[in-house]
């Protein structure tokens, strides 16, 4: 079989195309001088250099971006976090108050639960839960603030 051949010239360089297949194989001008030739070899050689300087920046933008995104993300989380003191509080006992109401009142959640805040007001105090509580009687109690008092 013949094999048919169709030379394209681009910029001094030849491409081959064979029986509808694109044969990606780079003939140099014979005609131009071996300057012309050299001079291919060097922009040829600077455009693959200015490609890698390309990707180099975009790889290094990318990591500046997800370094500054993460610490901006880190710098608002811990900005929202605002310091919180514990106090103790002395309180009245009123009609119907019970160690369970007063958690509700006082006990913060994301510090402690009911249940150890009730612990803690027994401890402070030297009663038991089981012990009855009458309205006139003081307890200590301790809350969280973030002022300083």
């Amino acid at each position: 079989m013949f094999a048919y051949y169709i030379y394209l010239m681009q910029t001094n360089v030849r491409f081959r195309i064979k029986q509808e297949e694109f044969i990606m194989k780079r003939v140099y001008n014979e005609k131009i001088s071996p300057r012309a030739n050299e001079s291919l070899t060097r922009r040829e050689h600077t455009v693959q250099t200015q490609k890698r300087v390309i990707v180099l920046v975009c790889v290094l933008v990318i990591f500046a971006v997800i370094l500054i995104g993460n610490s901006i993300i880190t710098f608002a989380g811990s900005r929202a976090e605002q310091p919180v003191h514990k106090y103790y509080t002395s309180v009245q006992l009123q009609k119907g108050d019970s160690l369970w109401s007063l958690a509700d009142q006082y006990a913060v959640s994301d510090r402690t639960s009911r249940a150890q805040f009730i612990d803690e007001v027994c401890e402070l105090n030297g009663i038991s839960e089981d012990n009855t509580l009458h309205s006139g009687e003081y307890l200590v109690v301790s809350y969280y603030s973030p002022e300083i008092r």
